[in-house]
């Protein structure tokens, strides 16, 4: 994967229908795990950085840490997210329910 040499401004990563890290922090503080926006955030960035180094693996691409980070921290990854895990676990929970 080839880096380019722009640099973009900073973008304060949104989920879909406005959720944020703050929405989120309290959400699962009222269910029992306490947490604070920040851990919200990093247990975000945690997982996709597993979830892009899983990816790619699968596509036999030599992804550096800096590239991992790149994309995790990538508002248009984060706008994408939600068709690429369909396309991997979307048509998986169809094919189940009609079988």
């Amino acid at each position: 994967m080839s880096t380019n040499n722009r640099t973009l401004p900073p973008t304060y990563i949104t989920l879909d229908d406005c959720i944020d890290y703050r929405k989120i922090a309290a959400t699962m503080s009222k269910h029992g795990m306490k947490m604070n926006h920040a851990t919200a955030r990093n247990l975000h960035f945690q997982a996709i950085k597993h979830l892009i180094k899983d990816i790619g693996e699968k596509l036999n691409l030599n992804l550096s840490e800096k590239e991992v980070d790149d994309i995790t921290k990538n508002q248009e990854f984060h706008n994408f997210l939600d068709d690429i895990l369909y396309e991997a676990f979307g048509h998986e929970k169809t094919t189940q329910e009609t079988q």
